[in-house]
């Protein structure tokens, strides 16, 4: 039984809902998705966005449960007012959250996003994991698969449409990343437009993951192994500097390579629609392409590094 925090952003969802149902059961020796989620019908509605609280839920759950979301009332249907029984009922799970408190992961629970990538990964059916973990040798899908399988580098760049945390100048900036670095597969897409499994299926097979700080960055935990993650910072008010919104967590799983674009003062578009105090977290941003195509190029030096550290072949590119 859980009362999710935000639901309506995706990593949220992720490490403060789907997360937390698995973490607790770990720590109590149950882990299984033959466990049914209960939550307040009404936990949807009365949040913004609540519509893109309902997606998740309906696209997500089957990572960690094999049951339809429950809904509270459902189970005092037919039953004396307060007296509903569970064989085994686990509540608060939001306690084991892999967020709160903000910047202070308790019980190691970042390194265990490890075991929860392959938890999610398993249950949602991606085919390439799959085939690593049912193929011979150790049953290490990411060991098996060299770094999901992958031969050459490959780029995959976050956007969104809207609304804030937006790099004002991508389409120029594309365009300068794609003439510097020649030769080497670079696709843009919009997550939000794309159905989880989707969404997975073209991580799985991404060397370099380039987004924005906030809820969409998430899906770089999905990343494999040796992969790098290029996460465009945000402006932090009380510190006056650039900020890696989530790299606290990103520090916990030694398999995923977190890289930042810094951000300078100059480089901030407010938005008219927050507060002054909370503008810069949510400002958008010009970015400087050549600074940020050798952050990238950084990025894909150390993703060699790792492979050659492993022993794994090298990705081809043409830099």
């Amino acid at each position: 039984m859980i009362q999710p925090v935000y639901a309506m952003n995706f990593g949220h969802f992720i490490s403060e809902t789907l997360f937390p149902i698995w973490y607790s059961q770990k720590l109590f020796g149950m882990e299984t998705t033959d466990v049914e989620v209960v939550v307040d019908r009404a936990i949807c509605s009365l949040i913004p966005k609540g519509e893109e609280c309902e997606r998740f839920f309906k696209e997500w759950l089957r990572a960690v449960s094999r049951h339809p979301l429950r809904f509270l009332d459902e189970l005092q249907q037919g039953v004396p007012p307060q007296r509903v029984c569970f064989k085994h009922l686990i509540a608060g799970v939001s306690a084991v959250s892999a967020l709160r408190p903000f910047n202070k992961p308790h019980v190691n629970r970042g390194s265990a996003w490890k075991e929860f990538r392959e938890f999610v990964l398993w249950n949602m059916g991606m085919e390439t994991y799959n085939k690593g973990r049912e193929g011979d040798g150790d049953g290490d899908g990411r060991q098996q698969q060299q770094g999901g399988g992958m031969r050459k580098h490959r780029i995959l760049w976050g956007t969104r449409k809207c609304c804030t945390r937006l790099i004002v100048n991508i389409e120029q900036v594309i365009e300068d990343v794609r003439n510097s670095l020649k030769g080497v597969e670079i696709d843009v897409v919009d997550f939000k437009e794309m159905k989880a499994e989707e969404q997975l299926e073209e991580v799985m097979k991404t060397s370099v993951l380039i987004q924005p700080g906030g809820g969409g960055s998430f899906l770089a935990a999905f990343l494999p192994a040796g992969s790098a993650a290029v996460f465009v910072d945000v402006w932090d008010m009380e510190t006056d500097k650039s900020h890696h919104l989530e790299g606290f967590l990103w520090s916990f799983i030694p398999e995923l390579i977190d890289v930042y674009y810094t951000v300078e003062r100059h480089e901030l578009q407010l938005p008219s629609t927050t507060s002054s105090r909370e503008e810069p977290l949510w400002a958008n941003i010009f970015v400087n392409s050549s600074r940020l195509i050798n952050v990238i190029k950084h990025a894909m030096w150390a993703v060699d590094s790792y492979y050659s550290l492993h022993g794994w072949p090298l990705l081809h590119s043409h830099i």
